[in-house]
């Protein structure tokens, strides 16, 4: 019996699906129910280089900046009211300036020992608030300058103690220039100056300073004054807002939030889960064992108290000879095993003795508060009361409490100490999750959902806080939707998910940028194969080509089973080929780490071997020697990879695990989107049978076998139409065990034919007219835009201008270094303008032809010698718009265009999204109903970016083309199934808004589904 299967091709800003109707027998024909491709903007936003970053980063931050200034300006104003209460200001601005224009630097020094004034108290406590140092929150994150920072302030420390001060205010005296002089230092703290200070050092001296003026001015100093100033005001620091709320819940306690990685219990469960992992392998025979109880022990008692251990530590711990290794070793990046970082940081603090004696309660509540406490003065109290440690104890225990790993595990505190015990026992974490009592996935049972939910979780909170993947989970569920509406619930489901939609934004970023890394080698490569490689003249070396001299420069021009070298003149003459090493139709393993470089004839007589089988079968006493001679290379040989290595000395394969691995792709952000689209699964079913998440490693392959590159009428994949991600769709919704395994036995003929692709045995059609099907569907294809029609983000450039007294005219200031030759003549201020294009390139007349690239590498000085860092241009606009008092700003991006008509007349309005959010916030229609100049022109329609025109041809056909940019009078298009680059300045540009009407086009709505319509009007 046939049954309906869900094909899903999740990109970063795509879902390609397909809905086949899969035969279940040979006798039975399949069908090509319906295809498409939902097109959107990506989660993100990207930099210059390519890499991720947050589409509200710039406004974040500007925001922030905002609030640090506001924040600063409402702590002096909040000071100088209560100094001025106090009679420790006077009263009147003339006044208050003259004594806030004092140098505070001599009265923080002699207020120590002599009377000073009540101003001049006043004027010390005011430049205290402005200078008061940084204070940690231990929960603000780490950055690249805290090291910097941290060796600042010990360096200053030491200095102050070495002067002899008794204060930073005493020392700070010592270093500012005498009057009439130059200061030798810089005392304020700026970027580079390398000058930082603890909030701690300003409240010492402010103790001190009340101490030594209390007795002259007791009227004045009370104690209540004294509490409302320290604590209220000059050294009041808001505390972070929590961020509890973002933590996600516990995959196996569902009403319980996930479990902090600073804490004593989960760092003893990350210890256990990779200590119960752990196996011994012997590389001379590639056999692998459990630990020992006594290996295991020796282990376990020297990680509870190491954040980590080397791999080579551990093995002469364990006393394992050389060529015993640990599992984890041969993939290649681990040199570590992870260890517990509370009992690291209780080791480093205290004496390993007394380390060892604290108790299992004890160290789960150090681990708590070190986690918990955001303030350093009070954990350093706790640890001195609560748990009777020493100052000298203390101070340790805080410099190391510095480094607690930060995040969330997948799992809660509760769930842990339910698992902890098992694992304990040495059971892996599968089976300890099983003994306490959480069921495997594959003994859960469906919901039965008739509709996808939004991707929220029961309390309102994303699924994950990958925002590549909500974005596209929000359309998959649009998508899946709109197919329950039109065909019924689907009997199985099929998603490929895409590598960008995988890991969290920094292991996206590091993959991305590996990948350009890898592109630059390659391109490297390919111009050395050309230089070097007579037969590349005249064409350019393939993928394989540039894979095989890189395999080639890998084992050293040397074949690493004959030993013999691989000259220059047999690396491309067919006597060299690209071999698996495990043979690929048994172990599926295309990988780089699967692949060597060997002679024809030897690859000829291993047959579909391993290198292990090959070698043991043999008798010939070469091939006898030269095994002997692999295995010490595969031991000691560090140039390469162990993980590449360790393949010459496997004994077996189990086919069926690698096939499982193939049609399973277990990663977290798969696990996510699978557990979503679960929700449809029948009760009478578990999600695992009904959902599955597919990797791509086949989808290539199987997609040439059955001629799905060209149906697109490209001899490649296109990439640069939307709709080849509908035909990944297809190949994901097919892609089964039964496929996998022809695919391997059809694949045995690439190992003698080389790796071409178009070389092997193909995998049959599905079913007869497969091809024909599937080529009909996708050229049928509209592809589904999402449009951009939200008023929320930028509402204006960052630049705010200047008002002049010429009406239109603006003011903004520029740096000297970002000027070009059009703006030099704008220089507002006549001697300046002089300045700089005495630095340019001129002509006869004097006007500026080019400006040098040095021309500003030596500082512009005025004659008075004032530096000139930035120069006020003048600038001629109607668009600037005040938004508040002498405050002008450009308005950003254009939200839509709206088109009218008034009898034959067409006019249009083109709408920045200022506008609109200003229309928004007044009530009013985003797209008015009527032009704003002329009252009986009527709206035809708005168009927007990412809109849907339909336009005519001579002939009559009727083109559909996407929006790509809107101008004030000017409109790009691209073709709807278009998929290149933005800044591809190919398709149909439309002069005037009024053309749009003349050329008789129709905006269109077109669904999910591809399905067009009409578009109502506005």
């Amino acid at each position: 019996m046939s049954k309906l299967v869900l094909g899903l091709d999740l990109g970063a800003a795509s879902v390609g699906w397909a809905l086949l109707r899969v035969p279940g027998n040979q006798r039975e024909s399949g069908e090509v129910v319906a295809m498409g491709s939902r097109v959107f903007p990506e989660g993100t936003d990207r930099d210059t280089k390519g890499l991720e970053k947050s589409k509200t980063v710039q406004r974040r931050e500007a925001r922030g900046s905002r609030r640090i200034k506001q924040r600063r300006k409402q702590r002096r104003r909040r000071l100088i009211a209560t100094l001025l209460k106090a009679d420790l200001l006077p009263d009147g601005d003339e006044a208050l300036r003259t004594v806030l224009a004092g140098d505070p630097y001599p009265l923080r020094a002699k207020g120590l020992d002599q009377k000073l004034t009540a101003h001049e108290l006043g004027r010390v406590l005011y430049h205290l608030n402005k200078r008061r140092g940084f204070k940690s929150n231990r929960k603000g994150g780490k950055s690249k300058e805290d090291g910097t920072v941290y060796e600042s302030i010990q360096a200053l420390t030491n200095q102050i103690g070495g002067a002899g001060c008794r204060t930073l205010g005493e020392y700070l005296n010592k270093l500012v220039a005498k009057p009439g002089e130059r200061p030798e230092v810089r005392v304020r703290c700026y970027p580079g100056s390398g000058l930082y200070t603890l909030r701690a050092m300003y409240e010492q001296e402010f103790d001190k300073l009340w101490a030594a003026q209390q007795p002259h001015h007791a009227d004045k100093l009370t104690p209540e004054l004294a509490r409302e100033l320290k604590e209220n005001v000059l050294f009041f620091q808001r505390p972070l807002r929590s961020a509890q709320h973002l933590v996600g819940y516990c995959e196996l306690e569902p009403e319980e939030q996930r479990c902090p990685r600073g804490r004593w219990e989960a760092q003893q469960f990350i210890m256990l889960q990779e200590l119960n992992h752990l196996r011994r392998i012997d590389t001379s025979t590639g056999e692998e064992k459990e630990l020992t109880l006594e290996d295991r022990a020796k282990l376990y008692e020297k990680l509870c108290w190491n954040r980590e251990i080397k791999m080579d530590a551990a093995r002469d711990l364990l006393g394992w000879p050389e060529h015993h290794q640990c599992n984890l070793e041969h993939q290649g990046k681990r040199r570590s095993l992870k260890g517990n970082a509370v009992g690291d940081i209780l080791r480093k603090a205290l004496k390993e003795k007394e380390v060892k004696k604290l108790g299992r309660a004890q160290l789960i509540e150090i681990g708590a508060k070190l986690d918990e406490e955001e303030d350093f003065a009070r954990l350093k109290a706790h640890a001195l009361h609560a748990w009777r440690f020493s100052e000298e104890q203390v101070e340790a225990l805080l410099k190391a409490a510095a480094s607690l790993p930060e995040r969330h595990l997948m799992v809660s505190l509760k769930s842990i100490e339910k698992m902890l015990p098992y694992l304990e026992e040495g059971y892996v974490i599968s089976k300890a999750k099983e003994l306490a009592g959480y069921k495997r996935r594959d003994e859960d049972r469906g919901e039965g959902l008739p509709a996808l939910p939004l991707p929220f979780d029961r309390r309102g909170q994303p699924l994950t806080n990958n925002p590549v993947v909500q974005k596209t989970l929000f359309e998959v569920r649009k998508v899946i939707n709109a197919l329950i509406q039109v065909y019924g619930k689907p009997d199985e489901i099929v998603i490929e998910m895409a590598r960008e939609c995988r890991g969290s934004i920094d292991e996206r970023n590091d993959r991305n940028i590996e990948m350009r890394k890898r592109e630059k080698q390659r391109d490297a490569w390919k111009e050395q194969i050309r230089s070097d490689f007579a037969e590349f003249k005249d064409r350019p070396p393939r993928r394989d080509d540039t894979l095989k001299y890189e395999l080639w420069l890998e084992c050293g021009k040397t074949c690493p089973y004959t030993g013999q070298q691989i000259s220059a003149r047999q690396l491309f003459s067919g006597e060299v080929q690209i071999e698996h090493i495990l043979p690929y139709s048994r172990s599926l393993d295309d990988s780089f780490m699967n692949k060597a470089l060997c002679f024809h004839a030897f690859n000829a007589e291993k047959g579909n071997r391993t290198p292990f089988e090959f070698f043991a079968q043999t008798s010939k006493p070469k091939w006898q020697k030269r095994w002997e001679e692999i295995q010490v290379w595969a031991k000691n040989h560090r140039e390469i990879p162990w993980a590449k290595r360790r393949r010459f000395l496997q004994k077996e394969i189990d086919t069926d695990k690698f096939i499982q691995r193939q049609l399973n792709d277990t990663r977290y952000i798969s696990v996510v989107a699978r557990d979503f689209v679960a929700g449809l699964c029948p009760q009478d079913r578990t999600p695992l049978q009904y959902v599955r998440c597919a990797r791509g490693d086949l989808t290539a392959k199987l997609r040439w076998d059955w001629g799905l590159e060209s149906v697109l009428d490209t001899e490649t994949k296109n990439r640069e139409d939307h709709r080849h991600h509908a035909v990944d769709a297809v190949v994901v919704a097919l892609t089964d065990s039964k496929r996998v395994v022809l695919l391997t036995q059809n694949d045995e003929t690439r190992r003698t034919r080389g790796l071409d692709i178009r070389s092997r045995d193909k995998v049959p059609d599905p079913w007869p007219v497969f091809r024909d099907q599937v080529k009909a569907k996708v050229n049928a294809v509209i592809v589904s835009h999402k449009p951009t029609r939200k008023v929320s983000g930028p509402l204006h450039e960052e630049t705010f201008y200047g008002p002049t007294k010429r009406p239109g005219v603006f003011a903004v200031r520029k740096p000297v270094e970002a000027l070009t030759k059009d703006m030099i003549e704008n220089i507002r201020d006549e001697t300046i303008r002089g300045l700089v294009k005495s630095r340019c390139t001129l002509d006869a007349q004097g006007q500026v032809v080019e400006i040098p690239k040095d021309a500003f590498k030596t500082p512009l000085h005025m004659q008075s010698g004032v530096p000139v860092k930035k120069v006020r241009i003048g600038f001629v606009s109607e668009k600037i718009v005040e938004i508040r008092p002498k405050t002008f700003v450009k308005p950003g991006e254009n939200h839509h265009v709206a088109i009218y008509q008034n009898g034959e007349s067409i006019l249009s309005n083109t709408v920045t999204r200022f506008e609109a959010a200003l229309r928004l916030s007044k009530g009013i229609p985003v797209v008015s109903p009527v032009h704003s100049e002329d009252s009986k022109a009527k709206l035809l329609f708005s168009i927007c970016i990412n809109d849907v025109l339909e336009i005519p041809k001579d002939n009559g056909a009727k083109i559909l083309w996407r929006v790509q940019q809107l101008w004030e009078k000017q409109i790009q298009l691209r073709p709807i199934t278009y998929a290149g680059p933005a800044s591809n300045k190919e398709g149909r540009w439309i002069p005037a808004h009024k053309t749009v009407v003349e050329m008789g086009a129709r905006k269109v709505s077109i669904d999910p589904l591809g399905r067009i319509a009409g578009y109502p009007r506005d």
